[in-house]
């Protein structure tokens, strides 16, 4: 389970930083400021991942140092994860790369090479 949730959070943060280029929603067209579209991407996808795997992530919260901690004892608890590791990726990638077209900036130098 170690490996597994080595190689989630790869693809997690891989993920958060492809949406870094939508600055406005695809369909509504209203805009998503970084915050608003990394939480909402990283929420959903430990929310995925735990409706899927329900009775592994109960085994893995019963068996952790938190189970007598009643309001942190529901598998359900990843998805507060998500939105917290969501939210850092997302600062982090976007304090470096930008976001929208900024992120791709000069991509086109590399593309001729």
């Amino acid at each position: 389970m170690r490996w597994g949730f080595i190689f989630w959070y790869i693809t997690f943060g891989i993920i958060i930083a492809l949406t870094g280029m939508f600055v406005r929603h695809p369909i509504f067209k209203f805009p998503l400021n970084w915050y608003v579209r990394s939480a909402i991407v990283g929420g959903w996808l430990n929310f995925t991942v735990t409706f899927f795997n329900y009775e592994h992530f109960s085994v893995y919260i019963a068996n952790s140092p938190i189970s007598g901690i009643t309001s942190l004892s529901s598998p359900f608890m990843f998805v507060v994860d998500g939105i917290f590791w969501g939210l850092l990726i997302g600062w982090i990638v976007t304090k470096f790369t930008g976001q929208g077209i900024d992120a791709v900036h000069g991509s086109e130098d590399v593309m001729k090479k």
